[in-house]
């Protein structure tokens, strides 16, 4: 005889029997006994022998040889030496729930659930083709409404259809024409007319074609009431309005109508933009941009091409002549003919193009040399020598000299001049000692000597060759221009907040004026020890800031910004440079040197 022993009923009812019985059965692995099968990890319970005797119940103390704990509340569980009592993880029940909605399993574990919020709807793979069940909402697709909606009563047709299908709008069919009549067979494309109250017809001037609907009638389309365009409206031939004026003005457009041009009560044309209010479109008539007839355009008093003064034009002034040719422009290509230039008229000219094989020559020619006896120098003319008024003199040839000072030579061939010799007459005409106190002689250029130079009579500057940037004044040196001026600044060791590195009056003396450059252009300032992090030293004029220098590392030109304003310092003014208020811990030894000019 063989038990099926539901364990988490009958536990409490098997305790009370009074025989004592080992239920035989085989333990596999550590796991929960669950009866009326054998799940997948779970055991199998099977009773060993006859459960028979003379009691009427039997109580179960143990199996397999293995006592069953004291009975309480969760689930029997062998865990590989002994039976306990637990609840396995899951819950109370030992059940994994799914998300809310209709469960999906993946036949190993729970799917995301099927819900009615549209985010995981049931796809239309897991319903049948025909759904013959009740359904709310609106279907995709149908085949005829759920109920029967209302219709027009008769002689009487919709003019809309609602949501739910009943009629809306009725109206009675055929109003004034009794609701019968005959259509007449038409033209493709005409539009339909009644040619009599009770026949239709066609007008071959009306047609829609292609999605175009054009009035081809020789009196034109007439609206007696307004006529609205939501579109583009294009007009291919001439056209004019004509219109009579409205009683009164034209208003501002509203945020429906949008913008709008349209006569107003004086006759005129305005024109709106958005909601503003309307402007009057300028004409010769009314004179609202400066035309005749009501403004205040004058005409220039003389013929020609126009010219106007002030800015922007405020009056004419006298015209320039009008050529009978073409205007030429700087940039235009244009062939120019019978012009003079700069007072030449030839009958023909030419330029040549800079770059051209021709001027390149021309510009190759040595040109003329200088006046005289010309010195070549074998590629370029040389200064050229003076050209003697007689015949030059070779040195084989027979020749008398006339009118010649020989000065240093004393020739073998005659022991003295006569006093009446053109030799000795020019000897006679040398000059004597230069004139005044010892000193530099000052020759006049005029067969004379001038007055020397020495302590008295200075040499004058344009006689010096002196260096750039220098001149002459009153015997001294000054400079020319802006000259270099540098200010040294150093601070040994780290320094505190706020430190003042220098403070530097400028004293009364114009001369020492100074400029201080935009981004303080060739200043630099270094460290001994350098900067933990950025260092930003501050320059100041009379207490404001004009400048800073932003120091990194050790500094130098690769390690600072400089952001300078331009400042002159002049007779009163103060410089000061100071340290941040909140100074780097590591930067110690500043040394700098902040350029200026004067």
């Amino acid at each position: 005889m063989r038990f099926r022993v539901l364990l988490l009923i009958s536990l409490a009812s098997l305790a009370m029997a009074q025989t004592r019985t080992q239920v035989g059965g085989k333990v596999a692995t550590p796991g929960y006994i669950q009866f009326g099968g054998t799940p997948a990890g779970g055991i199998s319970l099977t009773f060993a022998g006859d459960l028979s005797g003379n009691s009427s119940t039997q109580q179960v103390i143990g199996i397999l040889n293995h006592p069953l704990p004291t009975l309480t509340t969760g689930y029997i569980h062998w865990n590989g030496t002994a039976w306990v009592f637990d609840t396995p993880s899951g819950g109370g029940s030992g059940m994994v729930w799914p998300g809310a909605g209709i469960p999906l399993s993946t036949g190993a574990a729970w799917g995301t659930s099927f819900n009615n919020t549209g985010t995981n709807p049931i796809p239309a793979t897991y319903l049948p083709t025909t759904i013959t069940s009740s359904t709310t909402g609106n279907a995709a697709t149908a085949t005829a409404l759920q109920v029967t909606p209302s219709l027009c009563v008769a002689g009487q047709a919709p003019r809309g259809i609602l949501a739910n299908g009943n009629a809306t709008g009725c109206a009675v069919i055929g109003s004034g024409g009794g609701g019968s009549g005959t259509v007449s067979s038409g033209t493709v494309n005409q539009l339909a007319i009644y040619t009599a109250a009770t026949t239709v017809g066609s007008d071959a001037n009306l047609t829609d074609i292609s999605g175009q609907l054009k009035y081809s009638g020789a009196s034109g389309a007439w609206f007696t009431g307004p006529v609205k365009i939501d579109g583009t409206l294009s007009i291919a031939g001439p056209w004019f309005v004509q219109t009579p004026w409205p009683s009164s003005p034209m208003g501002a457009g509203t945020s429906s109508t949008g913008s709008q041009i349209g006569i107003s009560n004086d006759g005129n044309f305005y024109i709106g933009v958005g909601t503003g209010a309307p402007s009057e479109i300028c004409t010769v008539a009314n004179g609202v941009c400066g035309g005749g007839g009501g403004g205040s355009m004058t005409w220039p008093t003389t013929p020609g091409l126009t010219v106007c003064t002030g800015t922007p034009c405020t009056a004419w002034t006298t015209s320039k002549a009008s050529p009978t040719g073409t205007v030429v422009g700087t940039t235009d290509t244009q062939t120019l003919t019978n012009k003079t230039v700069d007072g030449v008229a030839p009958a023909t000219f030419a330029f040549l193009d800079p770059t051209s094989s021709v001027q390149t020559q021309l510009n190759g020619k040595a040109g003329y040399p200088g006046a005289g006896i010309a010195v070549s120098t074998g590629s370029a003319w040389g200064t050229s020598l003076t050209a003697p008024t007689g015949a030059i003199v070779g040195t084989t040839d027979t020749q008398t000299l006339t009118n010649k000072t020989v000065d240093g030579v004393t020739p073998a061939t005659f022991a003295f001049l006569d006093p009446t010799s053109s030799v000795q007459t020019q000897l006679n005409g040398k000059p004597g000692w230069p004139s005044g106190s010892a000193g530099i002689p000052n020759y006049t250029g005029s067969s004379a000597w001038g007055t020397s130079y020495n302590a008295t009579n200075l040499i004058p500057g344009t006689f010096l060759a002196i260096g750039g940037g220098l001149t002459t004044s009153g015997g001294l040196l000054t400079t020319v221009g802006a000259q270099p001026y540098e200010i040294a600044i150093t601070f040994n060791g780290t320094f505190p907040a706020s430190q003042v590195f220098i403070r530097k009056p400028t004293s009364g003396a114009s001369q020492l004026s100074y400029t201080i450059p935009t981004n303080c252009t060739n200043s630099v300032i270094v460290f001994a020890t350098a900067a933990t992090a950025s260092t930003t030293i501050t320059l100041l004029k009379n207490g404001t800031s004009f400048g800073t220098a932003a120091i990194t590392s050790t500094g130098g030109s690769g390690n600072t910004t400089w952001t300078c304003t331009a400042t002159t310092f002049s007779a009163g003014d103060t410089l000061t440079i100071t340290a941040p208020a909140s100074p780097d811990a590591t930067a110690a030894g500043l040394g700098g040197s902040i350029f200026a000019t004067r």
